[in-house]
């Protein structure tokens, strides 16, 4: 009997090969996208974790259950022992921050003022983090009517992958507030993280990505540490 044999073509190897080519070319930036948000999201739970448990440890130092009676009624908190630091800044230095524009998920925008006017660290992760004491601000959303043991007393931004790219509000770039009892809040005018403010709906990712970083920190804090927008 004859044995008769088949295979493929090289014009049929070659037509499988370029279909398997665009399915990659369409999927693997989806994946990579994917994959980034994962890993900036778990950052942003690693940052907030340490500055929840500097909190707890200066309040257990200090013997108070308020932080404006302990090293985060200034900017020493960053250099208190809390954090894995690189290199410190003063205020007003560019050696912790790049100079270009950051943006937000849609449109450039200039921040590069508010991001050295107070003073920052760089972290041997690769994470630049600014610290800005508030709790002398009695009025506006600082206070926004709630009790005194209930004011923000200070303000965060963390850029998560420092001198590297993207730089954008909302991926590695966020900001979020701390309050007096050491609860981590995205804002001071909603110190209840559970806030409908923050709820995982199609109008809150709209206002996140229109440069509202705190509004993409409470949605990723309240979303169980998951970038979804």
């Amino acid at each position: 009997m004859k044995n008769n044999k088949f295979a493929f073509t090289l014009t049929e190897l070659l037509i499988a090969l370029g279909i398997v080519g665009a399915i990659a070319a369409l999927s693997i930036p989806s994946l990579l996208n994917s994959i980034n948000k994962k890993v900036f999201a778990t950052q942003l739970k690693s940052t907030v974790n340490s500055i929840q448990q500097l909190a707890v440890d200066q309040m257990l130092a200090y013997k108070t259950k308020d932080l404006e009676l302990t090293d985060f009624k200034s900017t020493n908190i960053l250099t208190s022992g809390g954090f894995d630091v690189a290199m410190a800044c003063a205020a007003g230095s560019y050696d912790c921050w790049e100079t270009a524009d950051y943006n937000t998920i849609d449109t450039p925008i200039n921040s590069g003022l508010k991001r050295v006017t107070y003073s920052s660290i760089k972290l041997k992760n690769g994470s630049t983090l600014m610290y800005r004491y508030c709790g002398n601000e009695k009025s506006g959303l600082i206070n926004s009517g709630k009790p005194n043991e209930d004011y923000a007393i200070g303000e965060f931004l963390v850029d998560l992958n420092g001198d590297e790219g993207p730089n954008i509000y909302g991926r590695d770039f966020f900001g979020f507030y701390i309050s007096k009892k050491g609860v981590i809040i995205p804002s001071p005018e909603f110190l209840d993280i559970k806030n409908t403010q923050f709820k995982i709906n199609d109008a809150n990712k709209a206002t996140c990505k229109s440069g509202r970083y705190s509004y993409c920190f409470g949605l990723v804090m309240n979303n169980g540490w998951v970038m979804d927008y």
